[in-house]
């Protein structure tokens, strides 16, 4: 499994290299949990790198569950959501939270790129197939308060979440049923163009 290792390291390094000050790195381990062979390989990427390692020992609520595990141990108060295989641009950070300026904004979503498009005629096309999505539709989402969460890629107001109940462990679509909880407490959503 050294290849896991590897993407989860180089998400670690590129989220370390974004420029924003004072902000912590959390790798989410529920390899534990998931009885993995492998998942104590996320805590020593962790030593490696010198970021924490939160490591779940109560399974459950998958993704969602793995999220609210970390959100219970730690308290700041935006928590940014990337998978293990995204690598963030060092202006992540800066182009995404001057929205939370809006005491109501809850969430930030911005568009999913991949670094692997070169690999293959399916990872090529990925962003063919999300562009519309990420384009136009969420934009137009954008402008009647009506984003949704697409699971990594996004920023998120703690208290927000809370008020929610937390990242929904009822659905696979966690990130979407989330969203739909935290709009109906009122709170706004945003979509930047940014491409992060």
């Amino acid at each position: 499994m050294w290849r896991a290792k590897n993407i989860i390291e180089s998400t670690v390094i590129a989220a370390k290299a974004m420029q924003y000050p004072n902000f912590s790195i959390y790798i989410l381990n529920d390899g534990k949990v998931a009885h993995r062979n492998n998942w104590q390989e996320a805590e020593d990427v962790a030593k490696r790198q010198q970021v924490t390692c939160i490591t779940r020992t109560i399974s459950g609520g998958a993704k969602a569950g793995n999220i609210n595990n970390a959100v219970s141990v730690t308290n700041e108060p935006y928590i940014v959501v990337f998978d293990a295989d995204h690598a963030p641009k060092p202006d992540f950070l800066q182009e995404t939270m001057g929205y939370f300026i809006d005491e109501k904004m809850a969430f930030v979503q911005s568009p999913q790129f991949y670094k692997n498009a070169d690999v293959n005629q399916v990872t090529g096309g990925a962003w063919e197939q999300q562009a519309l999505f990420f384009g136009p539709l969420l934009k137009g989402k954008d402008t009647v308060n009506a984003t949704f969460m697409c699971g990594t890629n996004m920023v998120v107001r703690r208290i927000a979440l809370e008020e929610a109940g937390g990242m929904s462990e009822k659905s696979i679509a966690e990130d979407f049923l989330t969203s739909l909880l935290v709009h109906e407490k009122k709170w706004k959503s945003g979509s930047p163009t940014y491409t992060g």
